[in-house]
């Protein structure tokens, strides 16, 4: 089981890069982190939004369907998982980021498995595509609970995560200022990168 939270990166030159790949947005650009720390306590945020979510390998009776753009078992997502050349526990991590953007209540991955190049193609085709920070886990010596994260921004996503995380409270999340302030103390910053649902 991993434990997941919220940052708040709605920086105006993310918000103009989000605009600049037209990508729809709501103003806002939520990243989501998994750990094996509790983030209320690592952090010391009493107030901090947790959310678990399971970190075992996919079962095989684990279905994720995507409407036109494809259909995948636990095995399939394994076998992709396996082919990133990634350790253990980033796998762990991008399991529980997984589970989550795809509970049925948010739909996260669902919708940006469903958003279309201008030309009616699908924008992105890998289930995975919506887990950033891949190439750093891959590239350099971070720690992966640092780079790993999901990036909401789409208005539907937004509202959907406002259901179980209130967004206009500063203490139900953190602030990406505050966060790679905390995260430098530890001797790791997470990059800003942007690919979103």
């Amino acid at each position: 089981m991993k434990y997941l939270h919220f940052e708040d990166w709605s920086l105006p030159g993310l918000i103009q890069h989000v605009e600049q790949n037209g990508l729809p947005h709501a103003g806002k650009i939520i990243k989501v982190f998994a750990s094996d720390e509790r983030p209320d306590e690592r952090f010391r945020k009493p107030n901090l939004t947790i959310i678990e979510s399971p970190d075992e390998p996919f079962r095989d009776d684990e279905i994720f369907e995507y409407e036109g753009n494809g259909t995948f078992t636990g095995n399939d997502l394994e076998e992709k998982l396996a082919a990133l050349g990634i350790d253990d526990k980033a796998k762990e991590l991008m399991r529980a980021l997984f589970r989550f953007e795809n509970r049925p209540e948010l739909g996260f991955c669902q919708a940006s498995m469903g958003a279309k190049n201008p030309d009616g193609s699908f924008r992105f085709t890998d289930p995975f595509a919506g887990v950033d920070g891949v190439y750093h886990v891959t590239t350099r010596t971070r720690m992966p609970e640092n780079s790993l994260h999901l990036d909401i921004f789409f208005p539907e996503s937004i509202l959907k995560l406002g259901q179980i995380v209130n967004l206009n409270d500063p203490t139900k999340l953190l602030e990406c200022r505050e966060a790679r302030k905390l995260k430098a103390v530890e001797g790791r910053i997470v990059n800003p990168s942007i690919e979103g649902k």
